[in-house]
Protein backbone atom coordinates (compact mmCIF):
# COMPACT_ATOMS: atom_id res chain seq x y z
CA UNK A 1 0.00 0.00 0.00
CA UNK A 2 1.12 3.95 -1.09
CA UNK A 3 0.33 6.17 0.75
CA UNK A 4 0.13 9.80 -1.17
CA UNK A 5 -1.12 13.33 0.80
CA UNK A 6 -1.41 16.76 -0.62
CA UNK A 7 -0.75 19.37 1.71
CA UNK A 8 0.04 22.87 1.65
CA UNK A 9 -0.94 25.24 4.39
CA UNK A 10 -2.10 27.55 2.05
CA UNK A 11 -5.80 27.26 0.63
CA UNK A 12 -6.75 27.51 -3.17
CA UNK A 13 -4.07 25.98 -4.53
CA UNK A 14 -5.45 23.07 -5.85
CA UNK A 15 -5.06 20.11 -2.97
CA UNK A 16 -8.62 18.49 -3.11
CA UNK A 17 -8.53 18.96 -6.78
CA UNK A 18 -5.82 16.91 -7.27
CA UNK A 19 -6.35 14.39 -4.58
CA UNK A 20 -9.94 13.82 -6.98
CA UNK A 21 -7.80 13.45 -10.21
CA UNK A 22 -5.12 11.35 -8.67
CA UNK A 23 -7.88 8.73 -6.80
CA UNK A 24 -9.87 8.64 -9.65
CA UNK A 25 -7.11 7.64 -11.61
CA UNK A 26 -5.48 5.39 -9.61
CA UNK A 27 -9.07 3.31 -9.52
CA UNK A 28 -9.63 3.66 -13.41
CA UNK A 29 -6.80 1.65 -13.53
CA UNK A 30 -8.25 -0.99 -11.60
CA UNK A 31 -6.50 -0.30 -8.59
CA UNK A 32 -8.06 -0.55 -4.79
CA UNK A 33 -7.80 3.24 -3.00
CA UNK A 34 -9.10 4.99 -0.12
CA UNK A 35 -9.27 8.61 -0.48
CA UNK A 36 -9.11 10.32 3.31
CA UNK A 37 -10.48 13.88 3.31
CA UNK A 38 -9.00 15.49 6.48
CA UNK A 39 -9.87 19.16 5.26
CA UNK A 40 -12.77 20.64 7.53
CA UNK A 41 -14.02 21.68 4.13
CA UNK A 42 -15.42 18.39 2.99
CA UNK A 43 -15.04 18.94 -1.14
CA UNK A 44 -13.63 15.40 -1.88
CA UNK A 45 -16.65 14.36 0.06
CA UNK A 46 -19.14 16.59 -1.01
CA UNK A 47 -17.72 16.21 -4.88
CA UNK A 48 -18.28 12.50 -4.83
CA UNK A 49 -21.50 12.12 -2.97
CA UNK A 50 -23.34 14.12 -5.88
CA UNK A 51 -21.53 11.00 -8.55
CA UNK A 52 -24.48 8.22 -9.35
CA UNK A 53 -21.20 6.11 -9.25
CA UNK A 54 -18.83 6.21 -6.60
CA UNK A 55 -15.38 4.16 -8.25
CA UNK A 56 -13.49 5.24 -5.08
CA UNK A 57 -14.21 5.25 -1.47
CA UNK A 58 -13.95 8.73 0.47
CA UNK A 59 -13.60 9.11 4.13
CA UNK A 60 -14.34 12.06 6.28
CA UNK A 61 -11.63 11.52 8.98
CA UNK A 62 -9.87 14.66 11.75
CA UNK A 63 -8.03 12.50 13.88
CA UNK A 64 -6.04 9.46 14.57
CA UNK A 65 -5.10 9.24 10.35
CA UNK A 66 -2.52 6.96 11.06
CA UNK A 67 -4.54 4.31 12.40
CA UNK A 68 -7.17 4.32 10.17
CA UNK A 69 -4.35 4.23 6.88
CA UNK A 70 -2.89 1.21 8.30
CA UNK A 71 -6.04 -0.24 9.12
CA UNK A 72 -6.50 -0.39 4.95
CA UNK A 73 -3.56 -2.34 4.67
CA UNK A 74 -4.27 -5.30 3.88
CA UNK A 75 -7.21 -4.23 1.15
CA UNK A 76 -5.69 -1.25 -0.44
CA UNK A 77 -3.35 -0.42 -3.11
CA UNK A 78 -3.41 3.64 -2.51
CA UNK A 79 -4.61 5.69 -0.18
CA UNK A 80 -4.73 9.42 -0.95
CA UNK A 81 -5.19 11.78 1.50
CA UNK A 82 -6.62 15.03 1.13
CA UNK A 83 -5.19 17.77 3.93
CA UNK A 84 -6.66 20.59 5.56
CA UNK A 85 -5.47 24.49 4.29
CA UNK A 86 -3.27 25.37 7.75
CA UNK A 87 -0.30 23.99 9.43
CA UNK A 88 -1.48 21.96 12.28
CA UNK A 89 -1.87 18.05 13.76
CA UNK A 90 -3.89 16.36 11.11
CA UNK A 91 -1.16 17.91 8.59
CA UNK A 92 1.63 16.78 10.73
CA UNK A 93 -0.19 12.94 11.45
CA UNK A 94 -0.83 13.00 7.43
CA UNK A 95 2.59 13.71 6.24
CA UNK A 96 4.53 11.60 8.93
CA UNK A 97 2.45 8.47 7.76
CA UNK A 98 3.17 9.01 4.43
CA UNK A 99 4.85 7.39 1.33
CA UNK A 100 4.88 10.58 -1.03
CA UNK A 101 3.92 14.18 0.15
CA UNK A 102 3.10 16.30 -3.15
CA UNK A 103 2.94 20.27 -2.22
CA UNK A 104 0.79 21.57 -4.92
CA UNK A 105 1.76 25.42 -5.57
CA UNK A 106 0.40 28.42 -7.68
CA UNK A 107 2.20 30.77 -9.62
CA UNK A 108 2.47 34.10 -7.40
CA UNK A 109 4.53 35.41 -4.78
CA UNK A 110 2.45 34.71 -1.86
CA UNK A 111 1.83 31.18 -2.75
CA UNK A 112 5.45 30.78 -3.09
CA UNK A 113 6.42 32.21 0.30
CA UNK A 114 3.92 30.31 2.37
CA UNK A 115 4.98 26.97 1.03
CA UNK A 116 7.58 27.36 3.04
CA UNK A 117 5.50 26.43 6.45
CA UNK A 118 4.57 23.37 4.82
CA UNK A 119 8.20 22.16 3.58
CA UNK A 120 9.59 22.96 7.16
CA UNK A 121 6.92 20.45 8.13
CA UNK A 122 7.85 17.89 5.35
CA UNK A 123 11.64 18.01 6.02
CA UNK A 124 10.61 17.61 10.56
CA UNK A 125 8.31 14.59 9.04
CA UNK A 126 11.46 13.43 7.24
CA UNK A 127 13.70 13.00 10.46
CA UNK A 128 11.07 10.98 11.50
CA UNK A 129 10.06 9.06 8.29
CA UNK A 130 13.06 8.44 6.82
CA UNK A 131 11.69 6.80 3.29
CA UNK A 132 9.39 9.90 2.84
CA UNK A 133 9.58 11.55 -0.75
CA UNK A 134 8.19 15.09 -1.45
CA UNK A 135 7.72 16.79 -4.54
CA UNK A 136 6.35 20.20 -6.21
CA UNK A 137 3.39 20.05 -8.52
CA UNK A 138 2.57 22.73 -10.18
CA UNK A 139 -1.47 24.29 -10.40
CA UNK A 140 -2.92 26.37 -12.54
CA UNK A 141 -0.20 27.40 -14.85
CA UNK A 142 0.40 25.43 -18.40
CA UNK A 143 3.41 23.18 -18.44
CA UNK A 144 6.06 23.19 -20.57
CA UNK A 145 6.18 27.08 -20.87
CA UNK A 146 8.80 29.37 -20.15
CA UNK A 147 7.04 30.88 -16.52
CA UNK A 148 6.48 27.19 -15.63
CA UNK A 149 10.25 26.24 -16.19
CA UNK A 150 11.27 29.55 -14.01
CA UNK A 151 8.82 28.58 -11.45
CA UNK A 152 10.38 25.03 -11.10
CA UNK A 153 13.70 26.51 -10.59
CA UNK A 154 13.04 28.91 -8.59
CA UNK A 155 11.38 26.22 -6.35
CA UNK A 156 14.25 23.83 -6.53
CA UNK A 157 16.76 26.67 -5.70
CA UNK A 158 14.87 27.92 -2.77
CA UNK A 159 13.54 24.42 -1.24
CA UNK A 160 15.19 21.74 -2.90
CA UNK A 161 12.64 20.22 -3.81
CA UNK A 162 11.95 18.65 -7.38
CA UNK A 163 8.51 19.51 -9.31
CA UNK A 164 6.76 16.57 -10.22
Amino acid sequence: MKIISLANQKGGCGKSTIALNLAMNFASRGKRVILLDTDPQQSCVETLERRSEKPIKVIPIFSDIHLEVQSYQDTTDYVVIDTPPHDGATMASTVICSDLVIIPVQDSPLDIRSTKITVDLVKEAQEINKTLKVYFLLSRIQPKTIRAKELAELLFTTYGIQIL
